[in-house]
């Protein structure tokens, strides 16, 4: 199967079996990512950057998908294109279950990967319903206000500029919070350990917008997270799409490995290491000093 070909390639299909394909005909932006900040206090002039947003299909994730390898098939759970009506397809898995897909499992294991692969194959194909897709990524931890009762606010405001991109129906709104236990930590953990009331106030937040936000139809909200047992189980309940990722088994480990060296072996990436090495011989051998 044939995932993506660039302009330059030539691809020969019998015509037997062009009722079977779909193909998509798309340009990836080269356009840097745009932060979106939020203003705390307007009497002072202090903002933070509140997410970071993408127009896709973008080049930086470009060929992201095909390089992400799991131990089972969570790629075609998530992603789907056995059948020929794809809307279908996505109807079944997103809009009938609200919208919403969370990935946990340990650091570095692909989550965050996974869900901006997903958005670029969701730009592709969706390119003929929605006129342009925006991908925001939330960044957690800046939702959080040194001032008392502030970072309720602000998640507030974040939403709101979700929901300013969501108004135009033409548009694709695709929301990435990654590390979700930082504003979704279980309450009933929170009061336990004595925490800020402010936490409280920002999971309650959290919970509403994202209650909000489901109204609108065009768009879908991944999330990732590391320590799933101390996510708040309200969240949890409104998450219908969730599935973890562990640690790979010695056939993932393999594949990844093959295409490291594939890739190294493509951008003749052994002639620098050669080079490299000549010098670090020279300089034994005959003493050679380096200026730095």
């Amino acid at each position: 199967m044939v995932e993506s070909i660039t302009v330059d390639s030539l691809i020969i299909i019998d015509d037997g079996l062009l009722s079977e394909i779909n193909i998509h005909i798309y340009r990836l932006n080269s356009y840097s990512p745009e932060q979106l900040k939020i203003q705390i206090d307007p009497s002072v002039h202090d903002v933070v950057v509140a997410s970071t947003q993408w127009e896709l299909p973008c080049k930086e994730f470009d060929d992201l998908w095909e390089s992400l390898v799991f131990n089972d098939e969570i790629k075609n759970e998530v992603f789907s294109t056995k059948n020929t009506n794809f809307m279908d397809i996505l109807w079944v898995i997103f809009h009938i279950f609200d919208n919403d897909l969370k990935v946990s499992g340990p650091p570095g294991m692909g989550k965050t990967s996974l869900c901006k692969a997903l958005a670029q194959k969701l730009s592709i194909h969706l390119n003929d319903r929605y006129k342009k897709c925006l991908f925001v990524e939330i960044n957690s931890h800046s939702l959080f206000s040194k001032w008392f009762s502030e970072s309720g606010k602000l998640v507030q405001k974040m939403f709101d500029q979700i929901e300013e991109m969501a108004e135009i129906d033409r548009f694709l709104v695709i929301v990435l919070i990654d590390e979700i236990e930082s504003l979704c930590m279980s309450r009933s953990e929170i009061l336990n350990k004595n925490e800020p009331t402010d936490s409280l106030r920002v999971v309650n937040a959290v919970l509403t917008q994202i209650d909000r936000i489901r109204m609108f139809r065009n768009v879908f909200i991944f999330t990732t997270s590391n320590i799933r047992q101390s996510l708040d189980m309200a969240f949890i309940d409104r998450t219908d799409i969730c599935r973890f990722i562990g640690q790979p088994t010695a056939e993932a480990i393999y594949s990844i490995l093959a295409s490291c060296i594939f890739e190294m072996q493509r951008v003749k990436f052994y002639l620098f290491y050669f080079i490299c090495s000549f010098i670090s011989l020279c300089i034994k051998i005959f003493q050679w000093k380096i200026l730095i």
